[in-house]
């Protein structure tokens, strides 16, 4: 387990509760239905942080192409049966492979071109973030890096029902250390 890797999300988790956030997702619409889900970040099968997630929220997962060397963008969104979905992305330019449209709607906005009702299932959610790259995660309006500690990290995203587990790091904003203790 990598522990920079425990004491930068927690910091940041932590901080975005301190601010008033409700949830560390953005909520969306109102009137979503209310269920008791986590969505679980792990590396090698040991959880690295855990939030409270419900149906409909969304996560942008942010990394600068190794090829095109600009910012690509997924936006992924938490199903009702607890899967995880891309739903959209962004960027700026076109290259091998990428296809001309890939979901419902495409269109170019302030430079990027930006596809949107894309619902595929991707759970569990599997990613290689590297330090080269800048892979980010954004949730609530914050931003936290996926590699601040240099190193690469295989980290798999999952939601689970109802408790997290047991040995998960939260953002509980009342014990600021918990993260660390477990």
């Amino acid at each position: 387990m990598r522990p920079s890797l425990i004491v930068v999300a927690a910091a940041f988790f932590w901080a975005a509760a301190a601010a008033g956030a409700a949830s560390p997702v953005d909520p969306g619409e109102a009137g979503r239905t209310q269920n008791a889900q986590h969505l679980v970040i792990a590396e090698a099968e040991t959880p690295l942080l855990c939030f409270p997630v419900q149906t409909g929220d969304r996560f942008t997962l942010s990394w600068v192409h190794s090829v095109e060397m600009e910012d690509w963008q997924e936006v992924f969104e938490i199903e009702a049966d607890g899967s995880i979905e891309v739903v959209a992305t962004r960027f700026k330019t076109f290259g091998a492979g990428v296809p001309a449209d890939a979901g419902q709607t495409t269109r170019l906005e302030d430079g990027w071109v930006v596809m949107e009702g894309i619902d595929r299932d991707v759970d569990p959610l599997a990613i290689l973030a590297t330090p080269r790259q800048k892979y980010r995660l954004s949730l609530a309006g914050r931003t936290l890096s996926l590699t601040p500690d240099g190193q690469p990290h295989l980290l798999t995203f999952r939601t689970t029902s109802d408790q997290p587990p047991a040995n998960c790091p939260d953002a509980d904003p009342s014990s600021a250390t918990a993260p660390l203790q477990r």
